[in-house]
């Protein structure tokens, strides 16, 4: 069995990563997952969180915050297409947090003539907010993460 498996992360802007790897933990739609060499053909949803690799020959894992989207393994290679990816390395903590902080709280009514109308407005005010926040709490993860690994 091969020690290492082809790893390709593509973003809408091209390829991010392309390595050889002897491992990957990725943020399933249904929780985190692990790929090594020989892993069975699987297509997972991604969620935002945290990507993190072994690729052949280096010492440590490196990490990434991924915003979400697919996941294809087969035995010799796994491609993620990837909504956007971040080097950890690259992230700034006290920025992360400040847009945390800075994120504007949902309103408390909304206009629209219909009760449905409003409900609609309500739901998708919602579920923006709670995108930006899952996305800014992957990349800070994975800053946390990148500092705990030493």
């Amino acid at each position: 069995m091969a020690r290492t498996f082809r790893l390709e992360v593509v973003t809408p802007e091209g390829s991010a990563l392309r390595c050889d790897a002897q491992s990957l933990q990725a943020p399933g739609h249904l929780g985190y997952l692990g790929v090594l060499p020989g892993h069975a053909p699987m297509l997972c949803l991604l969620r935002p969180g945290v990507l993190s690799v072994r690729a052949a020959g280096e010492a440590t894992e490196r990490i990434f915050a991924v915003r979400g989207g697919f996941l294809e393994a087969q035995p010799e290679a796994v491609t993620v297409l990837a909504d956007e990816v971040r080097d950890a390395q690259a992230l700034d903590v006290v920025e992360l947090e400040r847009r945390i902080a800075e994120l504007p709280p949902l309103p408390e009514s909304y206009p629209g003539e219909t009760i449905e109308a409003r409900a609609r407005m309500r739901e998708q005010a919602r579920t923006e907010r709670t995108t930006q926040l899952e996305w800014l709490e992957a990349q800070l993860e994975a800053v946390h993460r990148l500092h705990k690994r030493g």
